[in-house]
């Protein structure tokens, strides 16, 4: 046996994103960057290691409102999950809120289903930029029917923690 040191594993969080496609489940992944220290060219889920501000954002009731039975370590990694897949590729679970409320704007699940089931499917694909102000805002077309265009992307560094 050698002496190998065996390092102390640190918390990280992994997102698998699918989705129902014309052809059956699609699953979505990126290929690490050719240059990267860490498995350079792999075909991996988006993640990472969770970050001192991870923990700060979620016991922060207005970023992450507390959850029954996820305690802050979980709700740290899901934080860092989130984002993860959003730094390393652009995607944010903006839409999907977005998409709960155009449900919304009908008083009754029935004509909101019957309205998305008529709606054109949009695929979103995001285009983060910087507004004259510095201000992060992310691109989503207009066809999306989102109510807009540009949406203002919060800081984490600039959210309060408790």
């Amino acid at each position: 046996m050698g002496s190998d040191v065996i390092s102390k594993p640190l918390r990280a969080a992994t997102v698998m994103l699918l989705r129902d496609g014309n052809d059956g489940m699609e699953v979505f992944m990126i290929v690490r960057h050719h240059n990267s220290d860490v498995h350079a060219g792999a075909l991996v889920f988006p993640g990472g290691r969770v970050e001192a501000e991870d923990y700060d954002l979620a016991i922060d009731g207005a970023v992450f409102p507390a959850q029954n039975g996820v305690d802050a370590t979980m709700a740290a990694l899901r934080v860092a999950a989130v984002r993860e897949t959003f730094e390393e590729c652009g995607v944010l679970r903006f839409p999907t809120q977005m998409n709960l409320q155009k449900l919304g704007r009908h008083q009754l699940s029935a004509t909101a289903m019957d309205d998305a089931r008529a709606s054109r499917v949009v695929t979103v694909m995001t285009k983060q930029e910087r507004a004259g102000d510095g201000m992060r805002v992310l691109r989503i077309p207009l066809e999306a029917d989102y109510g807009g265009e540009l949406f203002e992307v919060p800081n984490p560094q600039s959210m309060p923690s408790q």
